[in-house]
């Protein structure tokens, strides 16, 4: 088990039957922002995905992973963490860029700028509100634009979108930064017992103060290919090319990890659906 660094920024990794797509996360981290964030995975896995979960592990051994048995309550203690900033991702997420920001940086421009939050996941390129339709995003209403050493962001008010959309959506699963002391207060306030109902979050937007930030191009996109969890909500990824859980699990342990391809993407929205390359490691 991993020691969290009180001087990056932390990164809450949410994770379920999905070792393949973990493992690329980590890796991309490591390419992108090795010294930036102190990855903590909270996971939940399936006896049949356990063999994926050991081989992920073994290979990022320097991370804290810690076992999830009251989601809410666990989230909320890692939040007592002494980082300024936090992140929170779930394992479907992918770095496409570099991000080379501190978290003495980033918090000092937070708080400074009254900025609730950076979304990693939305930049001035993420003009389609969605991969599989045509809907494009509501233009921004840019307020200021601020620059440090690593960072140009602009700020706009996030309540001028529908909370449903990703402009909209100050408190992300899939790499909003904010401060630790401001996204706590607001999670301590609210009902959410697992990720999706603390995605949901957004829909409390009158407890969210300040505006929101995001720089010229995203740094980080979701890649739906599949879901790991049942429900009403379980059929809004994988549209156009699907990934099983079960498929991907028997390639990585059979030695196979997903290739990162970054350079692929579309560079319009936040999601993408692509087919997974697999390489032999």
């Amino acid at each position: 088990m991993g020691i969290v660094n009180r001087d990056k920024i932390l990164l809450l990794i949410f994770s379920r039957n999905r070792g393949a797509q973990l493992d690329l996360l980590l890796r991309s981290i490591e390419f992108y922002s090795k010294d930036v964030f102190e990855p903590v995975i909270l996971y939940r896995y399936d006896k049949i995905f356990e063999g994926g979960l050991d081989k992920v592990r073994s290979k990022f051994p320097h991370y804290k992973w810690v076992e999830e048995n009251n989601f809410r309550q666990q989230t909320l203690s890692h939040l007592e963490a002494p980082n300024r900033t936090v992140s929170c991702m779930t394992d479907d997420t992918v770095f496409r860029r570099h991000f080379a920001a501190t978290d003495k940086e980033v918090a000092e421009l937070l708080d400074e700028a009254n900025i609730f939050s950076l979304l990693l996941r939305c930049g001035l390129n993420t003009i389609r509100q969605c991969h599989y339709t045509n809907e494009m995003q509501q233009p921004l209403d840019i307020q200021q634009v601020y620059q440090t050493e690593h960072l140009q962001m602009a700020s706009y008010d996030f309540r001028q979108h529908r909370w449903e959309t990703d402009w909209g959506r100050p408190v992300s699963l899939d790499g909003s930064i904010s401060l630790v002391c401001q996204l706590r207060n607001i999670l301590e306030e609210v009902p959410w017992t697992n990720p999706r109902e603390l995605d949901n979050v957004n829909s409390y937007r009158d407890k969210i103060k300040g505006m929101t930030g995001l720089c010229e191009e995203s740094f980080v996109v979701t890649q739906s290919v599949n879901q790991s969890f049942s429900g009403p909500r379980a059929d809004n990824w994988g549209h156009f090319v699907q990934h099983s859980l079960e498929d991907l699990e028997q390639k990585y342990l059979d030695g196979y990890v997903i290739e990162m391809n970054q350079e692929k993407f579309l560079v319009n929205t936040s999601h993408v659906e692509m087919s997974f390359n697999f390489i032999k490691e």
